[in-house]
């Protein structure tokens, strides 16, 4: 048996060790849309078995959009809320922001799937500052699971995922009525950097808020609630199962907002939390959403 011979066989036994330990990718069909994704991606699975992983946030862009509005989509993962947002602006646009490399792919190739022709996919990590290089957590597979929505930037930047930071003041969007942002802790630092946008044009946010993903970035959910509290901005947290999604609106309109919106809703959203500072209080260190919250 010569070298190339034992070397191939080598290779076809080691694919057999490997054979149901490969992510497998695949794709589905849903009411929403063509996902293609990894078999086993917790969001892809959500958004294959339920259409989505959140139908509060497809609800909600249904009672408050209207098809010429402006969205930015920021921490885009595979692109079920882009692809949402694409159907629901016919006439407007979707910008989307995804930093980690194989996770945009894969936004990418959605995209294309759903012929998203008015959406803007970018691969940048949505920050505070322009054009500083920072390194993603990789991509990483154990076997059974992937969850590739709970990726973060990478603080020992050792991982070699690299992508360039933008501010989203830097883009200079007009007319913005709607901002979503799901980036694993780093959502402090976009708001800092979406100053002027936030202050001019008064978009709706919809934002996740986690205590454990702020933390390992140095900031917190206190931190958080107070900088849209600086911003002139009323929260309200929707009450599902995992509570950790706000809507926020300029305070000067969330009476009206609650008249034409809110009160449209099927699910429950708490009162308006709005004030200058903070108290939050977790029932454990390791908890991700707060026991209880005191507005000063």
């Amino acid at each position: 048996m010569n070298k190339i011979t034992k070397t191939f066989k080598k290779l076809k036994e080691f694919i057999r060790a490997l054979k149901g330990n490969i992510p497998e990718i695949t794709i589905k069909s849903t009411e929403h849309g063509i996902f293609c994704g990894f078999k086993n991606d917790y969001l892809f699975k959500q958004a294959i078995e339920n259409g989505i992983h959140e139908p509060h946030f497809v609800e909600l862009i249904d009672n408050f959009l209207l098809p010429t509005d402006i969205a930015l989509d920021i921490g885009g993962n595979i692109g079920t809320h882009a692809i949402l947002l694409s159907k629901k602006l016919s006439k407007g646009h979707v910008y989307t922001f995804e930093p980690q490399s194989l996770v945009f792919s894969i936004l990418q190739n959605n995209l294309l799937l759903n012929s998203c022709e008015n959406v803007t996919a970018y691969r940048f990590a949505i920050s505070n500052k322009d054009h500083s290089t920072i390194s993603m957590q990789p991509f990483t597979f154990n076997k059974k699971s992937i969850n590739n929505a709970a990726l973060q930037i990478d603080l020992d930047g050792a991982m070699g995922d690299f992508t360039l930071t933008r501010s989203l003041d830097s883009f200079k969007f007009k007319k913005v009525s709607f901002i979503k942002i799901d980036i694993q802790g780093s959502e402090v630092m976009a708001l800092q950097g979406a100053k002027d946008l936030i202050l001019k044009q008064k978009p709706v946010i919809f934002i996740e808020i986690e205590e454990q993903y702020l933390r390992d970035l140095g900031t917190s959910t206190k931190e958080l609630l107070e900088t849209l509290f600086s911003l002139n901005y009323a929260l309200y947290r929707i009450e599902v199962n995992y509570p950790c999604d706000y809507i926020c609106v300029p305070n000067d309109k969330a009476s009206s907002f609650e008249d034409t919106v809110l009160n449209k809703l099927s699910f429950q959203t708490s009162k308006k939390i709005f004030g200058k500072s903070a108290k939050v209080t977790f029932a454990k260190n390791t908890d991700q959403i707060y026991e209880k919250l005191e507005i000063i």
